[in-house]
C-alpha cells in the first residue's frame, strides 16, 4: 500500500477512535451508541465504492421478516434502494452485506447477544437471483450477510484468552455466525473456509 495513502487511513481511523472516546462521559448509552454508531460509518464510507452504502435500521424480508435494530449496515445500492428515513431505513436482506454490531466494551455477555443476533438473521431467507427462461427460480450459491463486531474496548487483560479464543469458546460447535471481530488496539480476527485467521 501506498504509504501516503495508509498515512491518511490509519489517521482517519485514530481520528474517529478518539472522537468515540472523547465521548465518554455522556451518560445517556443510547446517545453515546448512536454517535460510536456514526464513526464508524465515517470510517468505513469514504473507504467503499459509489453504489455501496453504510447506514443503520432494519433487514426485511419478502416474507415479512424484520431484525432487530442493527448498528451498521454496509448495502449495495445496486440490488436494491432501501427506505430511508433520515438516518435509518429499511433494507431488503438480499442488498446487505454486511451487519456491524458496535460496542463500547467487548465482553462475554455482549458477545453471547450478538452470536444470537446473528443466528437469527442466518434464519432468513433470500430471493433467488436467478431465473430460467420459464421464470423458474435456478439453483445457486447466495452471497449472505455476514455479521461483525466492532468494539471500542474489551474486558479481557493479559494474553491468556483472545477475543477469538473467547469466541470459540462461546460459540462452542456451532457454525460461525460471526464473519469478523474487530477490538481497537486487539485486534481484528475473521473467519476464512472453516479457518480462524
Amino acid at each position: 500500500m501506498n504509504a501516503i495513502y495508509q498515512k491518511l487511513v490509519l489517521g482517519r481511523i485514530q481520528n474517529a477512535v478518539q472522537k468515540a472516546r472523547d465521548i465518554d462521559s455522556i451518560t445517556h448509552p443510547g446517545m453515546k451508541g448512536r454517535i460510536r454508531e456514526i464513526v464508524i460509518g465515517d470510517i468505513l464510507r469514504p473507504m467503499l465504492p459509489s453504489d455501496v452504502g453504510v447506514a443503520t435500521g432494519k433487514i426485511i424480508t419478502f416474507d415479512g421478516r424484520e431484525s432487530r435494530q442493527q448498528d451498521v449496515l454496509i448495502y449495495d445500492r445496486q440490488i436494491l434502494p432501501p427506505f430511508l428515513f433520515e438516518t435509518e431505513g429499511l433494507f431488503s436482506i438480499e442488498s446487505v452485506l454486511y451487519t456491524i454490531e458496535v460496542k463500547s466494551r467487548l465482553t462475554r455477555h455482549e458477545l453471547i447477544t450478538s452470536i444470537r443476533n446473528a443466528e437469527e438473521l442466518s434464519g432468513f431467507p433470500y430471493l433467488p437471483g436467478k431465473y430460467d427462461e420459464f421464470d423458474k427460480p435456478v439453483d445457486h450459491d447466495i452471497l449472505k450477510v455476514m455479521p461483525a463486531i466492532f468494539a471500542f474496548d474489551s474486558d479481557l487483560v493479559g494474553d491468556k484468552e483472545s477475543e477469538i479464543d473467547r469466541y470459540c469458546n462461546v460459540a462452542g460447535s456451532r457454525t460461525t455466525p460471526i464473519g469478523a471481530i474487530c477490538v481497537v488496539s486487539k485486534g481484528y480476527w475473521y473467519w476464512n473456509e472453516n479457518e480462524k485467521s
